[in-house]
């Protein structure tokens, strides 16, 4: 089982890479499907357009006090920061479908940071709160409890913490998990039970602790009795008390008492496996030493498994990071970039209008991009808030059996995500900048008439 522990991570990087590659599928459909009802909308209101209503000019638009105007504190802006705040309020439903746009690319990247996150915290409660032994050793089968004192002994060996591990099929009504009751000492320092908010959990010395994912496949509350069949040779049955829940990240067992266990098992001092705290973690003779021990079956090197760990994950979530980053940022620019090109063409009358008037250009562009501006402001915290969720929605629906991945996402991770959305932004409105400069403000006045 403590061998087992340390393998099941590698099985979250397959598990993370199945989760994210859904993310771009949906955003790439929900693209789709938008671009296509624009189409077929466009199509049906000009195919209705009657053709000597299509070739009249263009109506000057009606004026009409919004909701802006009823507003006092309007009123203390200055002219160009109303005339931005009406041209966003004049059309709300364009407003709204703009901002839903520019917050559909939030998700992506915050999903994609989340990994490293949930990574980070996983590892942090395993290997430095839960596993804080340097090497466990594993016996082949059950040897005295003078295994644990005779490795004590050895050079380099700080501490050691013996556990029983059993095997045993646990019955509850209709239910049945095959899995391990692992017996710790009544305070562990080595092997210690870990909440996913950090709080240790002492092992029960009358009844079972077990897993919330164990209690929820066997349909067990705390105060219920569960059946215990031992599957190794004494093929003993009996039936034990749930004293609590542990809601572990990682494994789904049972755990007790190992004076408790033996007991039960009736064996005087029996152990399955020795955690050993070393002074030096890269001391080959100690290492040979314990593989020269009778009845050692594996030798498990936290060190070492969190390095293959790391190895292995790194590369996936720069690719993956890298990949949905770039969807999020082609999605960003292409919501903000047409969004700045259309209302270029429909306001490039009054642009060039107000240039003749006396505006300066740097006027004139932040006319139009104080609306993106003020949809980009808008946009970002509602695709925050939608990240958190639909982190909180992938990992519901891709509940596992061996770890449970936790719901974190670090403030730099909201921070990079808003402000890879608001870099995107901006670098859609300077290439629109660069339009506007280049603004000919004859022909567009001329094309107006």
């Amino acid at each position: 089982m403590m061998v087992m522990s340390y393998t099941s991570f590698f099985r979250f990087p397959h598990l993370a890479f199945h989760i994210a590659a859904w993310v771009p599928l949906v955003a790439i459909g929900l693209g789709l499907l938008a671009g296509v009802a624009g189409a077929i909308g466009a199509v049906e209101s000009v195919a209705r357009l009657a053709p000597a209503e299509a070739m009249r000019p263009q109506a000057p638009r009606a004026y009409r006090h919004g909701v802006l105007d009823r507003l006092g504190w309007i009123r203390r802006l200055s002219m160009r920061q109303r005339m931005v705040m009406r041209s966003l309020t004049d059309r709300p439903l364009r407003a709204a479908l703009i901002i839903a746009g520019i917050a559909l690319a939030v998700p992506i990247i915050v999903v994609t940071l989340f990994w490293q996150d949930a990574l980070d915290f996983m590892i942090d409660v395993q290997f430095a709160a839960a596993d804080r032994a340097d090497v466990v050793v594993g016996f082949t089968t059950a040897v005295p409890g003078r295994a644990q004192r005779e490795i004590a002994h050895l050079p380099g060996v700080l501490m050691t913490e013996a556990y029983r591990i059993v095997p045993v099929r646990l019955r509850a009504g209709q239910y049945s998990y095959r899995t391990a009751i692992t017996g710790l000492p009544p305070n562990p320092v080595l092997r210690r039970l870990v909440n996913a908010d950090l709080r240790v959990v002492p092992p029960p010395e009358d009844g079972l602790l077990l897993s919330s994912r164990l209690a929820r496949r066997l349909d067990l509350h705390p105060g219920q009795v569960v059946a215990v069949e031992i599957l190794e040779s004494q093929q003993i049955h009996t039936q034990m008390p749930v004293v609590g829940l542990l809601d572990e990240l990682l494994g789904i067992g049972a755990y007790i008492q190992i004076g408790a266990l033996n007991r039960l098992l009736g064996e005087a001092d029996s152990i399955s496996a020795v955690g050993v705290s070393v002074a030096n973690a890269n001391d080959v003779v100690l290492r040979r030493a314990l593989l020269d021990r009778p009845k050692v079956a594996t030798i498990s090197d936290r060190a070492v498994s969190l390095r293959q760990f790391r190895e292995t994950t790194q590369t996936f979530v720069l690719v993956m990071a890298g990949i949905l980053s770039a969807f999020s940022i082609v999605i960003a620019i292409g919501v903000v970039y047409n969004h700045a090109r259309i209302a270029l063409q429909e306001r490039a009358w009054e642009l060039a209008g107000l240039r003749v008037l006396g505006f300066t250009r740097a006027e004139v562009a932040w006319l139009l991009f104080g609306e993106l501006l003020l949809q980009l402001l808008i946009a970002v915290p509602i695709g925050l808030w939608l990240g958190y969720w639909l982190v909180r929605g992938l990992i519901a629906l891709h509940d596992t059996e061996m770890f449970q991945i936790p719901a974190i996402i670090q403030p730099r991770s909201y921070a990079l995500a808003g402000a890879v959305v608001l870099l995107s932004g901006a670098a859609s409105a300077l290439l629109v900048r660069h339009q506007i400069n280049r603004l000919d403000l004859v022909g567009v006045l001329k094309a107006r008439e």
